[in-house]
């Protein structure tokens, strides 16, 4: 039976749907993730607020505060916010619901779904708005 425990018990590194984390996910040291996350909120915040007023769209906005994205659309709120214990970033979508993103091979990617923010992102102001495309990839 001790060998069942230790077995049973032995620590692995895992997502929420148990697949193995990439060590690339696990080694991302801190400071790199908060200058990752922090880029990628204030190009999307920025990449929005150019949008919004270029086509005159006066019902939506974007606030980017203390690692919090929140955009206001007519379809509902959005929320971006980092979750640096995780290294992750966390979507709040009115649309698609919540979804948790790792920085994967140069890209914020959902481990459940192998979706990134990226696509999921401009999908969605796409169907609300209309012909958006952010300024490049992250």
């Amino acid at each position: 039976m001790g060998s069942m425990m230790s077995t049973r018990f032995e620590s692995i590194a895992s997502s929420t749907t148990g697949q193995n984390i990439p060590e690339s996910v696990l080694n991302l040291k801190q400071d790199d993730y908060r200058r990752l996350a922090d880029d990628t909120l204030e190009l999307i915040s920025t990449d929005l607020e150019d949008f919004f007023e270029d086509k005159n769209i006066l019902d939506a906005d974007v606030e980017n505060s203390a690692g919090i994205l929140t955009i206001n659309t007519t379809k509902g709120i959005y929320v971006i916010n980092k979750q640096p214990p995780n290294k992750q970033l966390w979507l709040s979508s009115p649309l698609s619901g919540p979804k948790r993103f790792d920085y994967l091979d140069k890209q914020w990617k959902c481990m459940r779904n192998n979706r990134k923010l990226y696509d999921i992102l401009k999908e969605e102001v796409n169907q609300i708005f209309g012909d958006f495309q952010f300024s490049e990839e992250f």
